[in-house]
């Protein structure tokens, strides 16, 4: 088991794998120029396989790390190196999975209390004599909504978020 560690993390395979990450930017880049953000975000960066490259050189840089003794302090410039692309990495991989995407127009010379989400939900807008309810525009604060449509009764999730600057 260990052989094969060390032949799927060597440093011949890391630099295989960081190359074709460069490369998958790259394209991104491209495809970001031409289709927007939404497209580099949909064909490359929100993929099972980029997401697995970047998981698989931050374990091979940590086990570099290990392996060649970069904590010693005659090496301590190069374990900087590599410990800020492994915190690098951890730091991507938390925006990724705990945080979220969302715009906030402010016009000039106001304030503003409402975070758009990117993501794309439906939003339906009622308004009654009394209050107005509007679905999917925000995020989080998950509650269900009961609305009367055509004498009809239907049952939504909302998403909102009530922050207030």
């Amino acid at each position: 088991m260990g052989k094969l560690l060390r032949v799927i993390f060597s440093i011949e395979v890391m630099t295989v794998f960081l190359m074709f990450m460069a490369l998958s930017c790259a394209v991104a880049t491209f495809i970001e120029n031409d289709f927007g953000p939404l497209g580099s975000k949909s064909f490359i960066y929100n993929q099972t396989w980029f997401e697995l490259i970047m998981l698989i050189l931050t374990i091979g840089i940590a086990f570099n790390i290990i392996w060649f003794k970069m904590y010693k302090k005659e090496k301590f410039f190069l374990f900087m190196i590599h410990i800020s692309l492994v915190l690098i990495f951890l730091g991507a991989a938390m925006t990724r999975y705990l945080g979220y995407e969302a715009v906030m127009t402010i016009p000039e010379g106001s304030m503003e209390n409402r975070v758009y989400s990117v993501d794309e939900y439906i939003q339906i807008k009622t308004q009654n004599e009394t209050q107005t309810l509007e679905i999917g525009a925000y995020i989080f604060n998950y509650t269900k909504q009961t609305l009367l449509l055509n004498n009809n009764l239907s049952f939504f999730n909302v998403f909102s978020l009530n922050y207030i600057l």
